[in-house]
């Protein structure tokens, strides 16, 4: 099938307004580009343990560092040991707590935190490695710290006097909300990060917080962060965060979540097009729409999800390159979800493609500028204003497709130069438009260089 664009990109190359906000300075020293790391969720649930958070770091710096990669983030449930498919969302489920209220980890997953040690060994670990060490925290007050009624640190408060018992997480049942209109409230809220700061932790992914969206907690942690000493990256999960929410999301995080949780289904990946191209213009230094972490090679080792396991990625190889040509045309951040020992070639191939993550990571003016039921096109140019990046995006099931597009139609006046990223491989200079066949649910990533800019 054969399409001609020229209207189209006449219509969709317009320039999309800068979206502007007033409180940067602290977030952009922390992620002024897409954070890029591992997180344990997508392969072991709620049960990841000290040893494969090590394994997972060492891995990491050995074969990804190089590319960027550089947080290593134990997600969910790790103050906790005993919970099961069964009663992980149990309102009374067991969780370990310090004489402050605030959660603490497994010593039986994560041995090296005994006698209060908490997670600054592990920590140190991954510091040593050259990368930085993340944690998961849900939002609110453990249930046994406030049926204890434990002191709120450094103050005459008590947990009974924050707490709204009203206010708790629809999927998981150990938390209770904060009333931050009482007094003390905030004073909990930073002496968690004062706590986790003093671990040596540099990521933060907090859950139930910007689906259904709480405003309220999302200040309070920002602000504590601020305050703790420490330089933090501020995540937000579940989505999909309110896009009216965009210019307070920017002012308080680094990254939320535009979607619900991401899993390897097609749906699920065909959903993201229609969230990328709302979010992708509030892209920016300091702040980061998060299409959600990558479900690549190695998955569920273990998961409280009703799901077979353990199993590969359920992505074909041309959706894992539309995936991840999606993300970094967007500029999502980059979390690898995978074991990411026995990583298989082709995923490590994928995942360290220079080019594709230069696009990611240093890329500009990321955004559709095409789509109807089946063909979608982003476009992208490159930090020094030379290249042009270009995706084309097959989303039909069975059908390859030939695009034809004109060069004027993206910009170019020029004879240019064509470079296959995914393939690596030097195409016949084009001089007046090009054709371009996409394989069912794959994609192809052009860079072009008009000759006028070719030194």
């Amino acid at each position: 099938m054969i399409y001609n664009f020229s209207r189209w990109f006449l219509c969709f190359f317009v320039s999309i307004c800068a979206f502007s906000c007033a409180s940067q300075t602290f977030t952009e020293s922390v992620s002024p580009k897409p954070p890029m790391g591992w997180n344990s969720y997508d392969c072991f649930g709620m049960s990841v343990t000290e040893s494969e958070v090590k394994a997972n770091a060492d891995f990491m710096s050995l074969h990804l560092k190089e590319y960027g990669y550089e947080y290593v983030v134990v997600d969910f449930l790790w103050f906790g040991d005993n919970f099961t498919q069964d009663n992980w969302q149990s309102k009374t489920a067991h969780q370990f707590i310090d004489e402050s209220g605030r959660v603490i980890p497994s010593e039986k997953l994560h041995p090296s935190s005994s006698n209060g040690k908490g997670f600054k060994p592990l920590a140190d670990y991954v510091h040593a490695k050259g990368l930085k060490f993340g944690i998961h925290l849900m939002r609110g007050i453990p249930w046994n710290a406030v049926e204890e009624n434990l002191p709120v640190k450094g103050t005459e408060y008590r947990l009974k006097d924050i707490v709204n018992m009203y206010d708790t997480c629809k999927w998981y049942g150990g938390m209770r909300g904060i009333n931050f209109e009482k007094p003390g409230a905030q004073e909990y809220v930073n002496s968690l990060f004062d706590l986790y700061a003093s671990w040596g932790v540099d990521f933060v992914k907090v859950d139930d917080i910007a689906f259904p969206y709480h405003a309220d907690d999302i200040e309070a942690i920002h602000k504590a962060i601020k305050n703790c000493g420490r330089p933090m990256v501020l995540s937000l999960s579940p989505g999909a965060a309110p896009i009216g929410s965009a210019k307070h999301l920017a002012e308080n995080a680094d990254m939320w979540r535009i979607s619900p949780d991401y899993w390897d289904s097609w749906p699920a990946l065909k959903n993201q097009f229609g969230l990328a191209r709302a979010w992708a213009p509030y892209a920016k230094p300091g702040s980061w729409p998060d299409a959600d972490m990558l479900p690549v090679g190695n998955l569920s080792i273990r998961s409280e999800l009703k799901m077979n396991y353990p199993r590969k990625t359920n992505f074909s190889h041309e959706e894992q390159y539309t995936m991840l040509t999606l993300w970094s045309m967007m500029r999502s951040p980059l979390m690898i979800g995978s074991n990411l020992q026995g990583l298989d070639e082709f995923t490590l191939a994928l995942l360290t493609n220079k080019e594709v993550l230069e696009i990611n990571q240093q890329s500009k003016n990321g955004r559709e500028v095409f789509s109807n039921e089946e063909t979608i096109i982003w476009s992208a140019e490159s930090h020094d204003g030379i290249s042009k990046y270009v995706a084309f995006f097959n989303l039909n099931d069975s059908m390859s497709k030939t695009i034809n597009v004109k060069l004027a139609d993206i910009g170019i006046n020029d004879l240019c130069s064509v470079y296959d990223i995914w393939k690596k491989e030097d195409l016949p200079d084009a001089k007046n438009g090009l054709n371009v066949e996409v394989s069912p649910h794959g994609t192809v990533l052009l860079r072009l260089i008009p000759n006028n800019k070719v030194e």
